[in-house]
């Protein structure tokens, strides 16, 4: 008898308050493109999607646009984690709200989002880095909703050598 009243006790004693919900401290990039992808997922867009490596370019009018995989560059550059509360500086420049990195190891250095009429985003930008012993990475990420998307990476690799890697989606 003693045990069942201890073991209900430690159950009742386990059960969860409220949850916590973190608020987001900056923009909700993953939150934005996840958004973007499932909306764009709806329509059959055709696509003017344009491949370049090293110069050398390929481009093709494609129907059936995998979103998921096209924004993942985008999607994968969220700065709402909770211990990078302090690691971003947001600045304002009329409509343009800038988060720069203060801790030069993060891989995303800058946010750059253009607001318009009623505080819809019209352009967003950003800029990852990688650095390490054995390989370099720089890419430019842009998109502006209902028009375009653009990758550019640059890519340094030990022994391999250096790409330049531009894709874009045009629709």
């Amino acid at each position: 008898m003693i045990y069942r009243l201890i073991f209900i006790l430690l159950l009742a004693g386990c059960s969860g308050g409220p949850a916590v919900v973190q608020k987001k401290t900056f923009i909700d990039v993953k939150g934005y493109f996840q958004s973007e992808i499932k909306r764009l997922g709806n329509y059959k867009t055709e696509v003017k999607k344009t491949v370049s490596r090293n110069n050398q370019t390929e481009t093709q009018m494609l129907n059936n646009i995998n979103w998921q995989t096209e924004l993942s560059l985008f999607v994968e550059s969220d700065i709402n984690k909770s211990a990078w509360r302090n690691s971003y500086k947001i600045s304002k420049i009329g409509k343009e709200v800038i988060y720069s990195a203060t801790d030069s190891a993060l891989k995303t250095r800058q946010i750059r989002v253009l607001e318009g009429v009623n505080g819809r985003i019209k352009k967003v930008q950003i800029k990852n880095n990688t650095n390490n012993m054995l390989y370099q990475s720089s890419e430019i990420l842009t998109y502006v909703p209902d028009s375009l998307y653009k990758v550019v990476k640059n890519q340094k690799v030990f022994i391999i050598g250096e790409n330049r890697y531009v894709i874009s989606g045009s629709f």
